[in-house]
């Protein structure tokens, strides 16, 4: 059973979902998790970044690769790994040409959702990418990052996604906190 959560508070920036996941069968049950936040034209566009807690060599291949909309673009997903050293991971996506600059950030635990993907589908008259925060399951049992619910068990998981303004520095505005990727929120 999915028991969700979601808040945003008034005059907020910040849409915070809380999951709790149970088992209310009578064996254990594998589970899985994933987060797909989505993003599209014309917040997606040709000049759209990734930044924050992940790995710098796949942020700097991703931000100078040719993201124009393409007829025969297969979309895909990468597996990306994180470089927080918190259990916590903030990851941003940037467009700076839009509206001044916007910034949304997407807030997860590493310990719950211990790993991490984007999604790009590039074709014209698609042309979108997600993020994506998962727990993933293995039939096999549990393992390091699988796991399996005990009857009655429940699972906790809370994303939060952020949507702000960039500059060319860092924060511009009320929080002050300076990211990489500049992102304010």
């Amino acid at each position: 059973v999915l028991r969700r959560r979601i808040e945003l508070g008034v005059y907020d920036r910040t849409v915070r979902i809380d999951d709790v996941v149970e088992n209310q069968g009578f064996r254990p049950t594998p589970h899985a998790i994933l987060y797909h936040v989505n993003f599209g034209y014309p917040f997606l566009d040709e000049a759209i970044e990734l930044g924050g807690d992940l790995d710098e060599s796949f942020v700097a291949a991703f931000n100078a690769e040719d993201k124009r909309p393409m007829d025969d673009f297969a979309d895909y997903y990468e597996d990306v790994p994180t470089a927080s050293k918190d259990d916590a991971a903030t990851i941003m996506i940037m467009n700076r040409g839009l509206s001044g600059g916007l910034c949304v950030k997407l807030n997860y635990s590493r310990v719950s959702l211990p790993l991490f993907g984007v999604w790009r589908a590039f074709q014209s008259g698609v042309y979108a990418l997600a993020l994506e925060p998962a727990r993933p399951t293995d039939p096999a049992g549990p393992s390091e990052i699988a796991r399996f619910l005990l009857p009655n068990e429940t699972a906790t998981y809370r994303v939060s996604v952020e949507i702000g303004e960039c500059d060319g520095s860092g924060p511009s505005a009320s929080t002050g906190r300076v990211l990489a990727g500049a992102c304010a929120t």
